[in-house]
């Protein structure tokens, strides 16, 4: 479902008009806010196949630190695979990586560890240790959340029905619903409609289909 169909299918479970166009209004520009609300928490409640990202760096020698175009702030690494050597490249402890460097020797190799070492543009930088030595083609396997929606005909990633359960219980929330029945029915709502959807998503990551990672 694109935002303006999220937007006007809450507006619709809330007995108000349909609009044009999310910002056509006060209320349903606050509408398409909370659409934005439940579908960050939909996002990260679960390893949705759809926000799967592969990104293959190619690690030169004496460069530890690259940059992950594109994920933002709302990201989680998954695995982290040296293909060159077939191994997996293993995260660490922020402070068991600076300890690292404390060392007197072993500061170069293969990489084995890698750390988050701060951002740049707003995306974040991963660290490898030992120092490169040689050139090695290394996977990040990652959920990069899909940025806000904004534009009327962005489509949503993720699915759409725990969202829209999400954002009508947070609609009946802001106008003050919060402790009778429709509310209670509609939180019911939401956490049945994630469950189902993470249910499904489990079902089609069973069957093989984590192989369909989209490659950045």
């Amino acid at each position: 479902m694109t935002y303006l169909q999220l937007v006007n299918a809450t507006l619709r479970r809330l007995r108000r008009a349909e609009v044009s166009s999310v910002s056509a209004t006060a209320y349903s520009a606050l509408i398409g806010d909370l659409v934005n609300q439940a579908k960050r928490e939909v996002e990260d409640a679960w390893w949705w196949l759809e926000l799967m990202t592969t990104t293959t760096i190619a690690v030169s020698s004496g460069t530890d630190t690259y940059t992950l175009t594109g994920y933002g702030k709302r990201y989680a690494i998954r695995q982290v695979h040296d293909t060159t050597r077939q191994g997996t490249v293993r995260a660490i402890r922020q402070e068991d990586f600076r300890r690292f460097f404390d060392f007197p020797g072993g500061t170069t190799g293969l990489p084995s560890y890698w750390r988050i070492s701060g951002y740049s543009s707003g995306d974040p930088q991963i660290q490898f240790w030992p120092d490169p030595d040689q050139s090695v083609t290394v996977k990040v396997y990652a959920k990069v959340a899909q940025a806000d929606l904004s534009a009327d005909g962005t489509s949503l990633s993720v699915p759409d029905q725990p969202v829209l359960a999400g954002a009508y219980l947070r609609a009946l929330d802001e106008r003050g619903e919060d402790g009778g029945t429709t509310f209670i029915r509609a939180q019911t709502d939401f956490q049945q409609a994630l469950g189902d959807a993470i249910a499904q998503d489990d079902w089609n990551r069973a069957r093989g289909r984590e192989s369909d990672w989209r490659v950045a």
